[in-house]
């Protein structure tokens, strides 16, 4: 009977530890985790671009661990490319891993560019004008930008009166987009003239200006409007900066036959000198102390360097005893008497500052000791930017 208890007890041992360790079989048949890996990227909804041209913005890729933060990123690529209105991901998860679909909804795309009326310019050299191109979504912004940037090439070659314009309503319908151009007359400068310029000498003014008389074969001389508008604001800015507060500039042009003068009429003005000087949230030096190392003091003429450099002098003034921060502005008030302006700066102090450590790195040549030596500042002394650029 021993023998038979024996093989029982072996059995009941057997099966209990079947019980609490499964069996290398077992363990196989048990169903694995789905990988978290993407095994594919799609593309829904595109009609326009196709699916390697859309994921040609996409960053993710087969192969790599799924991530929502990586989707959320790739998704607002997309949509900073103006070329969809709508872009949303959608993930799947299959038994092999992760498949991330991308659907947009894609903004109405340029089909074609067509230009009409450019005789004197290729259309190659007004294509290389624009920043965009067939395929790329109609946004308007850059197309009145390439309407503008056509216009200004015409006008730059000497038509002065170049005219550009586009069909709205067949861009819409059919996304052709054609740009319908009037190059009209050409023009270059023969001459430029200054009138009633008395303090200032015609020699400074050609100086202040873009405009180019022609001088063949070194200067073409082309005739642009644009070019000339803008020369009258910086010739206003330029009288402005030397004291002449109320100038004011014109300009007119005559022609004849191609050839054109350009003249910009002149009233100068009378020559500003400055009144008196305030000094807004300056607490740590006095009026009296900041006006004594100023250039543009009372009664003298107006400048806009003279009074760029002495704002500066008075944050230098401050930065040389550890207002690291400190910052001045001003602004020119006009007074009741004609040619007298008065300077009102305000002061932002700031906090004040001393040298704390100094840390020297990157000398492989030069000894410690030696570079410390030539040092303006050391550690506890009151910061000194003009020093430390010095340095």
């Amino acid at each position: 009977m021993k023998p038979v208890r024996s093989i029982s007890a072996l059995a009941a041992a057997w099966v209990f530890a079947a019980a609490v360790c499964p069996s290398v079989g077992s363990a196989q048949d048990a169903p694995a985790a789905a990988p978290n890996v993407i095994v594919e990227v799609r593309v829904e909804g595109n009609k326009f671009r196709s699916v390697s041209a859309v994921l040609a913005d996409v960053k993710l890729h087969e192969g790599q661990a799924y991530s929502d933060k990586a989707v959320r990123a790739d998704e607002q690529r997309l949509l900073k490319t103006r070329r969809y209105s709508q872009v949303s991901a959608v993930k799947t998860q299959t038994d092999k891993g992760v498949i991330v679909t991308f659907k947009v909804v894609e903004r109405p795309a340029v089909e074609s560019v067509v230009y009409q009326g450019n005789k004197a310019l290729k259309d190659k050299d007004l294509r290389g004008s624009l920043s965009f191109g067939a395929g790329d979504p109609i946004d308007p912004y850059m197309i009145e930008s390439g309407l503008q940037a056509i216009r200004s090439q015409h006008r730059s070659a000497g038509f002065y009166k170049a005219a550009v314009s586009y069909d709205k309503a067949e861009l819409a319908k059919t996304g052709k987009l054609t740009y319908r151009i009037v190059e009209g007359p050409k023009a270059y400068l023969k001459k430029i003239r200054f009138k009633n310029n008395r303090a200032m000498s015609t020699r400074k003014l050609k100086g202040a200006i873009k405009s180019r008389r022609r001088i063949w074969p070194f200067t073409t001389g082309a005739l642009d409007l644009e070019t000339a508008e803008r020369d009258v604001v910086d010739l206003r800015n330029f009288y402005h900066g030397e004291g002449y507060l109320g100038a004011q500039v014109g300009h007119e042009l005559t022609f004849k036959g191609k050839a054109a003068t350009l003249t910009f009429l002149i009233e100068e003005g009378i020559r500003s000198r400055i009144g008196k000087t305030t000094f807004a949230g300056a607490t740590v030096f006095s009026a009296a102390e900041i006006d004594r190392h100023l250039k543009l003091t009372s009664g003298e003429f107006y400048n806009d360097l003279v009074l760029r450099r002495d704002r500066e002098k008075i944050q230098a003034l401050y930065g040389e005893i550890g207002y690291v921060d400190a910052a001045a502005t001003v602004k020119t008030v006009y007074t009741a008497k004609p040619g007298l302006v008065d300077l009102a700066y305000t002061v932002a102090e700031g906090k004040q500052y001393r040298v704390g450590r100094i840390d020297i790195r990157g000398n492989t040549v030069t000894k410690m000791n030696v570079i410390r030596r030539q040092l303006q500042f050391r550690p506890g002394q009151l910061y000194d930017t003009v020093a430390a650029e010095q340095t």
